[in-house]
């Protein structure tokens, strides 16, 4: 606790840490979602998981949390401009905003759509990805610009049909997502070798070299999974492909 106070006050007081800071990954708020986040980015390996993370949190909701490498906890200001503006929001790639847990549901996403408009204000070219208790304020949250939205317990109810169904389908998902996943889905872009190939016989040479298993690929906004085999692939796509935790699969980029 006593190294977690100091970093917190190094970070929040005198700006050594976050002052040169670009590139980062801002967390609004801290919850039991925020913990995971953190737990999931440092074990990710790659991508934003190399980041620094700032944790913005509010004294009352804040309590002994993990340490973690590159992470820096910030006390959230009177000002919300001025708060985003010490994490350097400006300089920062993807913005998280958590749903606060101790205000009602509607509440809750309200705060965190002001949120995002205030992140937005200040720079309109983030990442930004809002966890929301209630999903008809989707919506707003998008016309506010939010990039993604998180409905929490979305997905709950089709995994529970899909268990009745398919009996056993919730170790396939707890392998996916769950807190000791076995594997992860990551998207990279496509190589320049590999634009105009069949999506089969692409998918046929990565799984050959043992970097996981060619799910799809997204281009634009559109994601495409399964395609057909010989359908050709673009440059510009984002390959989405799943890959084991283990040191088998190569770290894609």
């Amino acid at each position: 606790s006593t190294a977690l106070f100091e970093r917190t006050w190094r970070a929040d007081q005198m700006g050594l840490d976050v002052e040169g800071l670009t590139g980062h990954v801002i967390v609004w708020g801290w919850s039991e979602t925020s913990k995971r986040l953190l737990a999931d980015l440092r074990a990710g390996g790659e991508g934003p998981s190399k980041r620094p993370v700032i944790v913005i949190y509010d004294s009352e909701e804040h309590n002994a949390a993990p340490y973690h490498k590159g992470v820096y906890f910030m006390a959230r200001k009177e000002s919300m401009a001025h708060t985003l503006e010490m994490a350097k929001v400006a300089r920062s790639t993807i913005v998280v905003v958590v749903a606060d847990d101790r205000y009602p549901a509607q509440d809750a996403d309200a705060r965190s759509i002001l949120t995002v408009l205030a992140v937005e204000q200040l720079n309109a070219k983030v990442h930004t990805i809002v966890e929301l208790m209630n999903e008809e304020n989707a919506y707003h949250a998008r016309n506010a610009g939010c990039d993604e939205v998180i409905v929490r317990g979305a997905y709950t109810e089709t995994m529970l049909s899909q268990a009745v169904l398919q009996p056993g389908m919730s170790a396939l998902f707890g392998a996916l997502v769950g807190k000791e996943a076995q594997a992860a889905v990551r998207e990279r872009t496509i190589r320049r070798a590999e634009a105009g190939r069949a999506f089969m016989e692409l998918s046929a040479e990565i799984f050959a070299r043992r970097q996981g298993v060619l799910l799809g690929y997204r281009r634009g906004g559109h994601v495409t999974l399964s395609p057909g085999a010989t359908e050709k692939l673009c440059g510009g796509d984002r390959l989405i492909v799943l890959v084991t935790r283990q040191g088998e699969a190569a770290r894609l980029r």
